[in-house]
Parts: C-alpha cells; structure tokens; sequence
C-alpha cells in the first residue's frame, strides 16, 4: 500500500516508466464495503490532534523503546508520546515504557488517539487504552 491508502503503491512519473501519470482513488474512502472509510478518519483525527498539540513543530524526539520481540515503538516528540504495537495477533496491555527525564514530558498524560477504537476499524471490542504515569514509567 502506500501513504495515500492505496492498496497499490503510487508509481510517480519517471522516465523508468515512460513519465506516465498516476492518479489515486480518493473515492475509495466513500465505499462503505472497504476499510479505507477507518484510514481516512484516523487521518482527519490525527491531523486536527497535531493542530492543537502541535508536535511537529519540535525540533527532536526521544525514542523511548524498540521492543522487537513484542513489536513496540514509543517515542515521544513535542510534549507527546507515541507508541505503536505492530504485533499482528497481540495486544500490548499494562506495557510499560521507561521516560527519561530528557524527555520533557507532563506529570499527567491523557490518550488522545486510540486506534483500538471502533471509529478507526478496531472489531477486537477492546476497553481502549489509557496512560498513567509515575516519574520514570508511562504505563499503556
């Protein structure tokens, strides 16, 4: 797939292929029979989140954990932290991430984005995910 939610990758034009033109299907979001409809709301979502907390205006990020046996990816960036669970069949429940001080977070975190939610195609009927944090460890 790529960026745009397609299933095919975008071949942009190049002279590899004759500099022919691509387009994308945006209206695949509308088809009520395909899952794109989640990808698109989860775009809008987390478009509009970054323009409230503002992320991408920080300069670094901190990566907080690489875990590749659980298929875990935190880090945090501008305030806010991001973990990601790749693993195809687990969750990652009560998974504890170290914060280093360096991380410059606040002492009380709140779960804007939760893909686990049925609005972006999440089925598994599961509770959502939460934070809670001490000093040194942010819990999801």
């Amino acid at each position: 797939g790529s960026e745009f939610g397609q299933i095919d990758s975008v071949d942009m034009p190049r002279p590899g292929n004759g500099e022919r033109d691509f387009s994308i299907s945006y209206g695949l979001a509308d088809d009520k029979g395909l899952k794109f409809k989640h990808l698109d709301a989860f775009n809008l979502c987390l478009n509009r989140t970054e323009s409230v907390l503002r992320w991408l205006s920080a300069q670094t990020h901190t990566v907080l954990v690489t875990d590749e046996e659980r298929k875990v990816l935190a880090y945090a960036r501008g305030g806010c932290v991001f973990a990601f669970n790749f693993h195809p069949a687990e969750a990652a429940q009560a998974y504890e991430i170290p914060v280093p001080a360096a991380a410059e977070l606040a002492a009380e975190l709140t779960v804007a984005l939760d893909t686990e939610q049925p609005r972006f195609g999440c089925a598994s009927g599961s509770a959502g995910c939460s934070a809670s944090r001490s000093k040194d460890t942010l819990v999801v």
